[in-house]
């Protein structure tokens, strides 16, 4: 928000943003429990459609930060060990009470699958051009007392 919206418009932005923070987990259960009450549990879903119409049409103001930039590509390699590493690691982590955990060799090959899709996504990401999750963000250099 502080970098998409210019200076003049940041307090009201920030306000908004505050608002809706404040207030969803207020109007939530509420409202929600009254759909559910007066017309149907699948009213919950049928409210959101216009929602997200509306927010899926909306454009946020245009800025020229260098956090706003769209990649040039899409690394589809670190997006595809991305979802292999973290796609095995859920399945190992919910299949695996009930296939008595790494007694199962089922379990064990979806364990040795996500470390090594996940390790070759670190090194991916890490030298990538156009990485899908910039991990360099994370660099101690950025954290430093004075860089704020």
């Amino acid at each position: 928000m502080w970098e998409i919206f210019p200076l003049r418009q940041r307090g009201l932005a920030m306000a908004v943003w505050g608002m809706g923070i404040m207030m969803a987990p207020i109007l939530g259960p509420t409202l929600g429990g009254w759909i559910c009450d007066n017309w149907s549990w699948r009213w919950i879903f049928y409210v959101n459609l216009p929602i997200g119409v509306v927010g899926f049409s909306w454009r946020a103001p245009s800025s020229s930060t260098p956090y706003s930039r769209k990649a040039a590509s899409v690394d589809w390699q670190g997006l595809v060990l991305m979802v292999v590493g973290f796609g095995s690691l859920q399945l190992m982590l919910d299949r695996g009470e009930r296939a008595d955990w790494f007694e199962s060799s089922d379990i064990t090959a979806l364990a040795v699958l996500a470390a090594f899709a996940i390790a070759c996504f670190l090194y991916r990401e890490l030298t990538a051009e156009e990485p899908i999750l910039n991990l360099t963000v994370f660099n101690d250099r950025n954290f430093a007392v004075g860089s704020w």
